[in-house]
């Protein structure tokens, strides 16, 4: 008889404990790899986007994520120009929301990041008539903004110092712009940059 109360009682703890250990484990796999990530923290500094980080990680970047870091970061670019097309009223709202959040975001970095050495880069917008014949300027870094009025992909690429931001739908688009500010942040994963 009380051996088989010990039994129970050894069965009963055990199993409370591997309940713990359940729950500890599922509650660490939800804020590890589940739960959406809506900040990354650059030396101390918090960037905070409206959408999921992990998300935005995993939108396409042609042709290395390392490039867009580069141009950024590169002493002779002065000027971070932000180019788009005139469309809808909706597409003009949503050009304004993704240029604001670039140029602040990556104003911050820029500050945060620049040192003694590399002077403070300016910020701008223009509009432009087409998207063909986006001339390269070296000191001039140009974000051409293709929203989903104008693309049927979600992407960013790079080369000759211009970025390419598209986007199929709104969500996409805003993913896309977030993927561009945390690849110019050098923000490959989020694993190391959240608190």
């Amino acid at each position: 008889m009380e051996l088989q109360i010990r039994k129970r009682t050894i069965f009963l703890i055990l199993g409370i404990i591997g309940i713990i250990v359940l729950i500890l484990g599922f509650s660490q796999l939800y804020k590890n790899y589940l739960k959406p990530v809506k900040s990354v923290y650059i030396n101390d500094v918090p960037f905070t986007f409206r959408r999921d980080v992990r998300r935005a990680l995993k939108v396409d970047l042609f042709p290395k994520e390392e490039l867009l870091h580069e141009l950024f970061t590169n002493y002779r670019v002065r000027n971070i120009t932000i180019l788009f097309k005139a469309g809808t009223p909706e597409t003009n709202a949503l050009y304004e929301l993704e240029t604001i959040e670039l140029t602040y975001k990556l104003f911050r970095y820029d500050d945060i990041t620049r040192g003694m050495v590399r002077p403070r880069k300016s910020f701008n917008a223009e509009e432009i008539e087409n998207y063909e014949n986006i001339t390269r300027e070296d000191s001039v870094l140009k974000i051409i903004l293709v929203p989903p009025e104008f693309s049927d992909e979600t992407r960013v690429s790079a080369g000759g110092n211009r970025i390419w931001v598209y986007g199929r739908t709104d969500k996409e688009f805003d993913l896309a712009t977030m993927k561009a500010i945390l690849s110019i942040m050098n923000v490959t994963n989020v694993e190391d940059l959240v608190n």
